[in-house]
């Protein structure tokens, strides 16, 4: 008979220990688990110790980037052409044109192109009248690449996969000016002039 009202006792207390973690669960507004009904210890916030430092100019440094742009430089009375193959920040070479110049003026294209890279041009006048290629030197400082009638961009590698029946060979002649930063401006002077690029 012991055993029975000490039975029931611990059910009582279990119970009631129960509804007790409830009433207080209920009055936060959560439910009770059996992991969330343990007590937490709250620990107090450490006070922050902040020091003051005389305010100092400060300076922005340049991000470094491993690509510069390209700006068309048009020194002739008639518009041009041009088509320019590049090295992609990725490393791929890319062959695109076609970029308007008006005459007498300078236009700055949307390539980035890797740094330390070579960069070759052709480019033709819109009367079909003047040209500048890599004609005279072929080889060493020069490289054909096709080219399309139409607008155009493709990655060198994937060239085989392109329509060739849109496309034409051209000699591009290499950019003369070191790429170390910012800015590569290809000038096209009068093809009697030569090239200052």
């Amino acid at each position: 008979m012991d055993t029975m009202i000490l039975k029931v006792h611990r059910i009582l207390l279990i119970g009631l220990s129960l509804i007790f973690v409830c009433l207080i669960s209920c009055k936060r507004g959560k439910r009770v688990s059996p992991r969330t009904s343990k007590e937490r210890k709250v620990e107090k916030p450490k006070k922050e110790t902040t020091i003051k430092i005389k305010p100092e100019k400060s300076i922005e440094l340049p991000e470094k980037s491993n690509s510069f742009q390209v700006k068309l430089k048009n020194n002739t009375a008639e518009e041009i052409y041009v088509a320019i193959s590049y090295k992609d920040t990725n490393g791929d070479w890319i062959v695109s044109g076609w970029w308007n110049v008006e005459a007498n003026k300078d236009y700055l294209t949307d390539i980035s192109a890797q740094l330390n890279s070579e960069i070759y041009f052709y480019a033709e006048s819109a009367n079909d009248i003047s040209e500048w290629d890599g004609e005279y030197e072929k080889g060493f400082n020069s490289a054909i690449l096709s080219v399309s009638q139409d607008e155009f961009e493709y990655k060198l590698k994937y060239k085989d996969q392109l329509d060739p029946k849109k496309l034409y060979d051209k000699i591009f002649y290499i950019g003369k000016q070191e790429i170390n930063s910012g800015t590569y401006v290809e000038t096209f002077n009068h093809p009697g002039a030569g090239r200052a690029g």
